[in-house]
């Protein structure tokens, strides 16, 4: 005799076919009524509906003597209906529902209200569009609920033909598409998410003076300001016979993503224009020109949301530094004044700090003002510097790209 072996592969296998409940364990939820445990299914007639909540909700009673779970697992059955909705299949205690005066019909009355407020607390149901739907030997739970909670029910289907009839699908479709509040019963609120209600989302598609909003909202700002060298960074003149301490004119590119009211990543491209130079100075001309282009990506972070507000920023990246120049005499022939030009290319790291305000004047108009101070690494001495280190002030015209962008 050959001992068999069982892996956990077979036993999901097994337990997939000889357990059928557990197919559906995942929409199975219980209530505890009257110290009793009552159990329900769930099963959404549109898994791929575009709205999940305010749907209406149809409960449907099995059979006495029957269980939920064998109408439940008629999935295609109910995948006929056209409206999205949700059916919920109730568990009567004992597989039979009380009709008797007594502690069975009470808990089932009480079962029912329970279903009603777990439902519109967990799937947020429509509670103006709830039918039930119940054979005649199940018609004296419904009426008795009725007269304990009038008009919970907007439509009540009583089918007498077979549970999986294509006519009690039109049914229910002609109920739930054409039910109205009685008269007599105050209409229920539809669900509103808390956090993100039409108010709140009106409020946001203004994006008014009155409210700003920065979060998702991208800038594009264009600088332009003056620059001072820090003495320190100078040295003696070399073979360029430039002066880059000289240069005092920047121009920038600012552009800064929001992540939320408060912090953003930013881009900015700055031109440090050096002047270009030509002096005579006897016999002898100097000539030359250049370029600094610091970039930087950094981060900033706004003090408070309104249309004007402070800002403070950390950045780094490179500063390409490019410096040309040289002496020669007037005399000197012009094939060879090429010759006589030096270049000079320095590559350094720099980090910048610095503080500012935005002024939103509308919508999308954005002006403002920054002060940074910029330090880059050391380098061989170009242009009569070894560094690009010193203060900037600079005032900045802007567009605000995605100003009516909704937050969620």
């Amino acid at each position: 005799m050959h001992a068999v072996r069982i892996n956990g592969t077979m036993i999901l296998w097994l337990a997939f076919f000889l357990i059928p409940e557990t197919v559906i364990a995942q929409r199975a939820f219980i209530t505890t009524v009257n110290k009793q445990n009552r159990n329900y299914l769930i099963l959404p007639s549109h898994t791929s509906a575009a709205t999940t909540t305010n749907l209406p909700l149809v409960i449907i009673l099995h059979r006495n003597g029957m269980k939920a779970a064998s109408s439940f697992r008629s999935d295609a059955f109910w995948k006929q209906l056209k409206t999205p909705l949700i059916l919920l299949f109730p568990s009567a205690h004992n597989d039979h529902w009380g009709c008797a005066e007594g502690e069975g019909l009470e808990n089932d009355i009480v079962f029912l209200q329970a279903l009603l407020e777990d439902t519109y607390e967990n799937f947020h149901i429509d509670r103006n569009k709830i039918v039930i739907v119940n054979e005649s030997d199940e018609q004296c739970l419904t009426e008795k609920f009725d007269l304990r909670y009038p008009h919970r029910f907007a439509s009540i289907v009583k089918h007498s033909t077979s549970l999986m009839d294509d006519a009690l699908i039109t049914e229910i479709e002609k109920r739930v598409n054409g039910v109205s509040p009685h008269s007599s019963e105050r209409v229920y609120e539809l669900w509103q998410n808390p956090l993100f209600n039409a108010a709140n989302r009106k409020k946001e598609m203004e994006d008014s003076i009155k409210r700003v909003r920065w979060e998702k909202r991208i800038t594009v700002e264009f600088r332009t300001g003056g620059f001072y060298m820090l003495h320190s960074v100078k040295t003696e003149k070399d073979k360029t016979y430039m002066d880059l301490s000289d240069a005092h004119s920047l121009l920038d590119l600012h552009i800064t993503s929001w992540m939320s009211d408060s912090i953003a990543w930013f881009v900015d491209v700055g031109w440090l224009r050096v002047p270009q130079k030509q002096e005579i100075n006897g016999a002898r001309i100097e000539a030359g020109g250049g370029a600094v282009v610091p970039i930087t990506i950094g981060f900033k972070y706004a003090l408070h949301r309104s249309k004007v507000r402070p800002y403070f920023l950390l950045g780094t990246g490179p500063s390409p530094v490019l410096v040309f120049g040289g002496r020669f005499s007037a005399t000197s022939d012009p094939r060879n004044i090429k010759n006589k030009i030096k270049a000079e290319v320095r590559f350094a790291l720099q980090t910048t700090i610095g503080t500012g305000i935005d002024c939103r004047l509308g919508k999308r108009i954005l002006f403002g003002g920054s002060f940074r101070y910029i330090h880059s690494s050391e380098f061989e001495s170009a242009g009569s510097v070894n560094a690009i280190r010193g203060v900037s002030a600079s005032i900045s015209a802007g567009y605000i790209l995605g100003a009516n962008r909704l937050n969620r």
